[in-house]
């Protein structure tokens, strides 16, 4: 699943003009990251998806998916999970896709 997030995730960043597909994409390669153990990543991805003005509104099974992925993170990153998250907030757009494509490569 990984590769494939690499593979196609890249990609799909680097090639989305608008914001609305750059999102999804970053969204779902949230869940990807916190299943390969990435959680400071994961957790300023989440804060930068939260803090968007071009990000779209998450709903139905993404919701979940990304609370999920945050209650998860609060458990194992404690107090630091706020950190990371207020260091996500900071990033931007342009910020949350430099840090995915820094990780998928």
């Amino acid at each position: 699943m990984f590769y494939l997030a690499r593979s196609f995730g890249g990609r799909a960043v680097r090639s989305s003009c608008g914001s609305s597909p750059k999102w999804t994409t970053l969204r779902n390669l949230i869940e990807v990251l916190a299943r390969r153990g990435e959680q400071v990543a994961v957790a300023q991805l989440l804060g930068a998806a939260q803090s968007s003005a071009t990000a779209s509104s998450t709903y139905g099974a993404e919701a979940v998916r990304l609370e999920r992925a945050a209650v998860a993170l609060r458990a194992h990153l404690g107090k630091h999970f706020e950190i990371e998250v207020g260091k996500g907030r900071g990033l931007g757009d342009g910020g949350a896709v430099r840090l995915a494509l820094e990780i998928v490569g």
